[in-house]
């Protein structure tokens, strides 16, 4: 069938391939039995531990309601450790087993980013699983913090919501994903909706009530179970740690400046650490911008905007806490669970411009030759970074002049942490260029580095071959 003059028909795909390409699984093989070998417990799971500890304490004790020694750390981080710690295993123990359970939800992550579209198009897939393995995940994939863990959580939601699954898997993760943080439901409500009213054949509200119903079953619950934790730490809905105006940014100047190194740091920037959810966002936005120049122009564009949207309102809201990157990051560690789903379902609800676009012989040429080789290349570091206990944002030396140690603290002097956290924001040695140069290069850690860029490079020509196909089926 020809396509009509001056359009790609959108209705034939490349051969399907439904499992990972064999060097993507070889890669995550080694990267998870390394990682296994050498776990990095770092920042404050240290402090998770001991709240989690002090929190089993006040149960036994019966005094629940005011167990302010429990921390203020979100339901999902205590439930995997209160959960190891009822196995008798001491502190270390606990650590690593943290380790484990984020490198499983790594690994997990990067094959729901594949399946997603695994039905329908191997370049949309390829492409999914380039985004995943290209950002600052690589890093948390085999350390204690919980973002490895939020992000499998909010990606499976938005997988789950495309692919219609069933509404008691919607239920429970939309409750999983709203214990990721305690202010992670209005993200996950954007989530729902685009997920379930902007898929696929873009169902109608009356399609989707059974699960949008179960959805907002499983936000309440998850909502009520955030509220409760609280409850049995401070006798307050809300959590003491995020209320309290010590933790907010002064000045509107200053929390725009950070809003915007979010994006722009080179110590933890969006930009410098994964430029391709930069450009994805460009993307989603650009096709949001194309739909509101064309007839019936909201109902196609709505998807895109609360995307776009909902990284704003999260861009905002960090640039108004005292520490908008986590403080001990690598990467804007505090924006990753959200930026990772987001920006799936965006290439979900852009796929028919995607494809078309991938589907032009230059765009194709462009592909393998310059996003092949610009990902690659930042991607590197987050490998390097990986093997390097010393890369990440707050473990170095910052200059005494600027940092004072023992004041620059926000709850013992505000003006000095702030002075400090904006110099470690801009003025601090890029964090990609501290792994990648301190690091030795021993054979084995060669081997890694060649099987990441080989899957990578692997991924990208499935994108080229996948759009190639895809063009040709349209052709006469």
């Amino acid at each position: 069938m020809t396509a009509p003059a001056g359009e790609t028909k959108i209705t034939k795909t490349a051969p399907l391939r439904r499992r990972l390409p064999l060097a993507v699984i070889v890669f995550l093989a080694a990267f998870a039995i390394r990682y296994a070998a050498t776990p990095l417990a770092v920042g404050d799971t240290g402090a998770l531990v001991a709240g989690a500890r002090a929190f089993g304490t006040c149960w036994s004790d019966g005094s629940l309601g005011w167990c302010p020694q429990a921390s203020i750390f979100a339901p999902l981080q205590y439930l995997p450790t209160l959960t190891l710690i009822n196995f008798h295993l001491n502190d270390p123990q606990v650590l690593q087993g943290l380790v484990m359970i984020n490198l499983a939800a790594f690994v997990g992550t990067v094959a729901l980013a594949w399946y997603l579209f695994a039905d329908v198009s191997r370049s949309l897939a390829s492409l999914a699983v380039v985004f995943v393995l290209s950002g600052p995940l690589l890093w948390y994939a085999g350390t204690s913090f919980a973002e490895s863990l939020a992000t499998f959580l909010m990606v499976a939601l938005a997988v789950a919501l495309v692919r219609r699954a069933h509404w008691a898997v919607i239920l429970l993760l939309t409750f999983a994903a709203c214990i990721t943080k305690d202010v992670a439901a209005p993200f996950v409500v954007v989530l729902v909706v685009v997920g379930l009213l902007a898929g696929p054949g873009r169902p109608s509200l009356r399609d989707a009530r059974g699960r949008m119903i179960a959805a907002a079953a499983g936000l309440a619950a998850g909502v009520g179970f955030v509220a409760a934790s609280n409850l049995a730490r401070w006798t307050t809905l809300t959590n003491q740690g995020y209320a309290n105006p010590e933790y907010r940014v002064p000045g509107l100047g200053l929390r725009a400046e950070l809003s915007v190194a979010l994006w722009w740091s080179p110590a933890g920037g969006v930009v410098p650490f994964w430029p391709l959810a930069a450009v994805l966002v460009v993307v989603v936005a650009l096709v949001a911008v194309v739909h509101l120049r064309t007839p019936g122009s909201m109902a196609r564009a709505w998807p895109h905007l609360a995307l776009v949207g909902s990284l704003i309102v999260l861009t905002v809201g960090l640039g108004g806490w005292y520490a908008p990157f986590g403080w001990i990051a690598w990467g804007p560690r505090l924006m990753l669970p959200v930026l990772t789903a987001t920006l799936l379902l965006g290439i979900s609800v852009c796929r028919d411009d995607i494809q078309r676009w991938f589907g032009r012989p230059r765009a194709r040429r462009v592909v393998v030759a310059g996003i092949g080789a610009v990902v690659i290349t930042c991607a590197v570091p987050h490998v390097a970074a990986s093997l390097d206990s010393s890369a990440y944002l707050g473990s170095r030396d910052e200059p005494k002049n600027v940092c004072v140690d023992g004041q620059s603290i926000v709850t013992v002097d505000a003006d000095s942490y702030f002075r400090c956290l904006e110099w470690v924001v801009w003025k601090s040695e890029p964090a990609g260029l501290h792994a990648s140069s301190n690091l030795d290069y021993p054979p084995a850690i060669v081997g890694l580095f060649a099987l990441f860029a080989f899957a990578l490079w692997t991924l990208v020509a499935e994108i080229a071959m996948g759009s190639r196909v895809y063009r040709e089926a349209d052709s006469p």
